[in-house]
């Protein structure tokens, strides 16, 4: 049975109070600016809000796994968060890193710090995660392309501490010996090394494979920079293949993956036959 958690106490909301997303089911909204949970099937999933990214807490019989760790700066709040949700320093088992840009690879070096977890990531990445550099992809719309280029003279301001993975990926990898229904998946195109974790239940973390951030003139979830566009619409296509239902992006608010199915269709000129996610 699926239902939703009231927000906390301490999460903020705009002075509407929680706006209704046409985007996403009720039992998978999110309150507007504060930690949300939701919960289906024993794994409960807490949007974590670390300045300008998201990272995701997902529990499960006692376990806990983290996806990403939020930009330099945000430590502070990741690791007020976990205590509150009474995250031990065994409970966290794994932290998965989407890909090694300092807004999802910034908190690791704390949390390495506090936590006993192991940080995976694909192999790609683990240049960069080493080197603690971010290597800024072209854009893929007018407004992320002058960003990107307006960006590049300040790579210094993208740096984060340097880490080095436990576990480097070049496949797929289960979950289940984490504690977690659920697995790892390759999803390149954002950068060449991005991850996803899909679990069971549909859920679908993406990193930067995806954003629901509104631009100017744009409505897409595509997001704004890619390494490769046209392997990204690929892993896209993996993802809803793999039977995803829900996209959970590293900016912006989750969203049906029926919404990505759609831009699918219009990105490859309507060739993906009517994909439907199991």
């Amino acid at each position: 049975m699926k239902k939703e958690i009231p927000p906390l106490c301490h999460a903020r909301t705009d002075r509407r109070g929680s706006q209704k997303d046409p985007q996403v089911p009720a039992e998978r909204r999110v309150p507007r600016g504060g930690e949300g949970l939701t919960e289906e099937g024993g794994v409960r999933i807490i949007r974590l809000h670390l300045l300008f990214a998201s990272a995701y807490l997902v529990m499960h019989r006692g376990k806990a796994l983290l996806v990403d760790a939020g930009p330099p700066g945000s430590e502070r709040i990741l690791l007020g968060a976990l205590r509150r949700y009474g995250v031990g320093q065994d409970a966290l088992k794994l932290i998965v890193v989407t890909h090694a840009h300092f807004d999802h690879a910034g908190g690791l070096s704390r949390l390495r710090n506090v936590y006993r977890a192991l940080i995976c990531a694909h192999v790609a990445e683990k240049p960069f995660l080493l080197s603690g550099e971010t290597c800024l992809p072209p854009g893929t719309n007018p407004l992320g392309t002058a960003a990107s280029k307006l960006a590049r003279p300040f790579k210094a301001f993208f740096r984060y501490a340097a880490i080095e993975p436990d576990i480097v990926l070049s496949d797929a990898m289960e979950l289940q010996s984490f504690g977690f229904p659920g697995r790892v998946l390759p999803t390149p195109g954002h950068t060449a090394g991005s991850l996803s974790v899909l679990l069971d239940n549909g859920a679908c973390f993406i990193g930067d494979g995806a954003a629901n951030v509104p631009f100017p003139g744009c409505c897409s979830v595509f997001p704004p920079f890619a390494c490769d566009m046209s392997t990204l619409t690929m892993s896209w296509r993996r993802i809803i293949e793999a039977g995803a239902n829900h996209v959970y992006p590293g900016h912006g608010r989750p969203f049906s993956i029926a919404r990505m199915r759609e831009e699918l269709e219009k990105l490859v000129g309507g060739s993906t036959g009517g994909l439907q996610s199991r």
